[in-house]
């Protein structure tokens, strides 16, 4: 889920906690329970300063161990002390906060198709539910009116959240009954599948698809209105061998891309000089656009002598860009050389 939308719900349920500690009696720091509230909902994404090393430790990263149970229950315990020691108040309050905050962020951004690591170490794959988008606008704008209700036309707060979240819960409810018809309806039309990417789009009740067969058939679309319009399609027609692709997951930006791709195909081509250059792209971002130009999340390496030379990975906007960086890399590389 989007930062703002992360934000939202740390000060809505910062301003919930207050109400209720009030209302039983506790004197509390409504400013400091908000911010610790508002703390825990962003705190998992701390792993962003992957970004600062490579694209391969940031896609290795984000939303991994940081978003796991395991560490949650680390996050939960720093924040509270965190925040009891800054303001001394009822450590109590300040572990309700904490607690909130991490396990709402780990589980709106299950919801979405990106999805966290949420056993690691047990279960390095990313789990994902994709009935929510990234910047869910539902989500969003409901926390908005429900803040300019309470702050604009003084209505009650705990009276105000709790329609806002009751709708919330209906929303996701809804969003989980649809995904199950709208998968039974892409099984129809194309059969058994060995994968089915079915993820939300921005607007409410409009999903991308990809599904793959067991003959390597890749079929992708939207599904508008309960309508399944395919928008591409692909087959792969090469295979890897085994050997070679273990090979191939020793280098650290396949490894990252194989790791986080759940869908993906790939091109492999004969260069001169005995260079074997495969690309590798991520299904889920190849959408089409009004410009035609496609997203794309790409890993490309070469090989020559069953060893890897060079290799990339990245979001680009199209696959062209995506190879013009690959090209950048290996000449700055060897000028380094």
């Amino acid at each position: 889920m989007d930062t703002s939308s992360h934000i939202g719900m740390g000060i809505a349920t910062g301003l919930m906690i207050s109400n209720v500690a009030t209302n039983n009696n506790i004197e509390v720091n409504t400013a400091s329970i908000v911010a610790i509230s508002v703390m825990a909902n962003v705190f998992p994404d701390i792993d962003i300063v992957f970004k600062l090393k490579s694209a391969t430790a940031y896609i290795n990263n984000h939303r991994g161990a940081s978003h796991s149970l395991l560490l949650s229950f680390v996050w939960i315990a720093f924040i509270t002390f965190f925040g009891y020691l800054s303001v001394q108040e009822n450590f109590f309050i300040y572990l309700i906060c904490a607690s909130l905050g991490i396990f709402l962020h780990i589980f709106t951004d299950l919801l979405n198709g990106y999805g966290v690591q949420f056993l690691w170490p047990i279960h390095k794959k990313w789990i994902a539910f994709g009935i929510t988008y990234t910047f869910d606008a539902v989500l969003l704008l409901l926390h908005i009116i429900s803040f300019i209700l309470i702050f604009i036309f003084k209505l009650p707060t705990l009276q105000t959240f709790f329609v806002a979240y009751g709708l919330i819960a209906i929303y996701i409810i809804i969003s989980f009954i649809y995904h199950y018809f709208l998968k039974k309806a892409l099984i129809s039309k194309y059969g058994k599948f060995k994968r089915l990417i079915l993820q939300a789009k921005a607007s409410p009740f409009n999903w991308k698809y990809v599904y793959e067969t067991y003959d390597k058939k890749f079929y992708m679309g939207i599904v508008h209105n309960k309508s399944i319009i395919q928008l591409r399609y692909e087959q792969r027609l090469e295979i890897l061998d085994q050997e070679f692709e273990k090979i191939l997951y020793q280098n650290k930006d396949v490894k990252a891309f194989i790791d986080f791709t759940p869908i993906y195909n790939y091109h492999i081509h004969n260069r001169s000089n005995g260079i074997i250059e495969i690309k590798f792209y991520d299904l889920r971002y190849l959408m089409v656009r009004k410009n035609q130009q496609t997203f794309t999340f790409n890993c490309i390496v070469e090989v020559k002598n069953n060893e890897v030379i060079s290799s990339y990975l990245g979001f680009t906007i199209n696959e062209e860009n995506a190879t013009k960086k690959f090209e950048k890399r290996k000449q700055k590389k060897s000028l380094i050389v």
